[in-house]
């Protein structure tokens, strides 16, 4: 399931540097003078060391500097989606479901959890909760990834053999991104596979129209050009291939 979109580590980054004010402030002295620093603002800054040590492979430093955050502020539910994210990095399943409900415990209304969560469990095949986390994503305002999750539950009913719901999500994720080359891809492959044609050929277009060039785009420009007896389009397509 690796196309699933899964935003915590950006997200949150995002909202590391975007800062906040926080009520509660520590005092720290110096020759300079005193400065006053927000916890939640220390526990920002912890959980974005966190994370970049996670991106550099460290993963002692990176749950060192997390687990302070969390000790900063253990109501903030960003701390917790970073701390799911790291543990599904190390492959700690149990530990990551249980950091993501408790993301979802300090903070239910945030779609990026809803998301993520979803994801997750649709990676662990507990198909039924993942799509209610999913579509629970898709309903809260001002969310501004929903082809993100439209394209996860696009997956997830691929991962059931579930067809009907898949081509359902994937336009869906379209209505959202009409540029998204990966949901207009996998509609063309499945029309084609479908043996719908016309349809295949719609989407084809569509995704070439995009600048999509890739050897699959490629493969299947020349798979529908051959099914549908268009010599001209095969050359063209051959042409990329070699390419």
């Amino acid at each position: 399931m690796s196309n699933l979109k899964i935003t915590a580590l950006a997200i949150l980054l995002q909202i590391t540097v975007a800062g906040c004010v926080s009520e509660q402030t520590v005092v720290d002295g110096s020759e300079g003078g005193q400065s006053e620093v927000g916890t939640d603002q220390q526990a920002r800054t912890r959980m974005s060391l966190g994370l970049t040590y996670l991106q550099r492979g460290e993963n002692d430093q990176a749950i060192f500097n997390l687990e302070k955050a969390k000790d900063l502020a253990p109501d903030m539910p960003e701390i917790w989606n970073a701390l799911a994210y790291y543990y599904q990095q190390v492959d700690e399943v149990d530990l990551a479901e249980e950091a993501y409900r408790t993301a979802l415990r300090k903070d239910d209304n945030n779609a990026d959890t809803y998301n993520n969560f979803g994801a997750f469990l649709c990676q662990h095949g507990k198909y039924k909760e993942s799509e209610e986390l999913l579509c629970a994503a898709v309903k809260r305002p001002g969310y501004i990834r929903v082809a993100d999750s439209y394209e996860n539950l696009a997956y997830c009913a691929l991962d059931q053999k579930d067809f009907a719901k898949y081509k359902q999500y994937l336009l869906s994720a379209v209505k959202h991104s009409s540029s998204r080359q990966t949901a207009v891809y996998n509609l063309a492959s499945l029309e084609y596979a479908m043996g719908n044609m016309a349809e295949a050929k719609k989407w084809q277009t569509r995704l070439q129209n995009l600048g999509q060039v890739s050897a699959a785009a490629s493969l299947l420009r020349y798979l529908i050009a051959y099914r549908t007896g268009d010599a001209a389009e095969q050359q063209i397509a051959e042409k990329f291939l070699v390419s």
